[in-house]
């Protein structure tokens, strides 16, 4: 199943190993097999252990360790301010000194958040964000309009904007139709 001179071959750019050493001993299995089933592509990979962890969850398979009131606080307002980057949440449990593992974070996650009745307002305020420019579909520096969320490049706007404004912002469309 695993192959490690595959994943040696590939690792210089997926970075494999540093994938490995954040999860759990008794899930790295898991996160091998979806290694494994994705040719090594880390990207491709966590989408699959993140689907696996959420059937395992809810087929009551999966059991995460228990979380501090801290903890969860924390996980609480992190997944909400980094819009469900789970790397980004468990890094700033990291910063708060707490030791537990993406798995078990994933656990809270799936039991507690996305079964709330909050996760629905998450939901809707991700549904306007975006990070790609409505004008060209590229990423990059980008300011949102601060009625309906479209992102733009300053460059992409006629005029194009020069600097990024002071105060609120809103897109050519708001403006237009009365909202900004």
């Amino acid at each position: 199943m695993w192959d490690p001179a595959k994943a040696e071959a590939v690792d210089k750019k997926n970075c494999i190993y540093d994938v490995l050493k954040n999860i759990p001993t008794n899930k790295k299995e898991l996160m091998m097999k979806s290694l494994h089933q994705c040719d090594y592509n880390t990207k491709t990979a966590w989408k699959l252990f993140l689907q696996d962890v959420m059937q395992l969850t809810t087929d009551g398979k999966m059991h995460g360790d228990p979380l501090y009131e801290n903890e969860i606080n924390v996980i609480g307002k992190a997944v909400w301010d980094n819009r469900k980057n789970f790397r980004e949440v468990l890094s700033k449990l990291r910063k708060e000194g707490s030791k537990i593992s993406l798995c078990t974070l994933l656990v809270h996650y799936y039991r507690n958040i996305k079964v709330s009745p909050e996760y629905s307002q998450l939901k809707k305020a991700m549904e306007n964000e975006t990070d790609e420019c409505h004008v060209c579909g590229d990423g990059g520096v980008l300011i949102c309009c601060d009625h309906c969320g479209q992102a733009y490049h300053m460059k992409c706007l006629k005029p194009p904007l020069s600097a990024v404004p002071e105060g609120m912002w809103f897109c050519p469309k708001c403006e237009q139709n009365g909202k900004g």
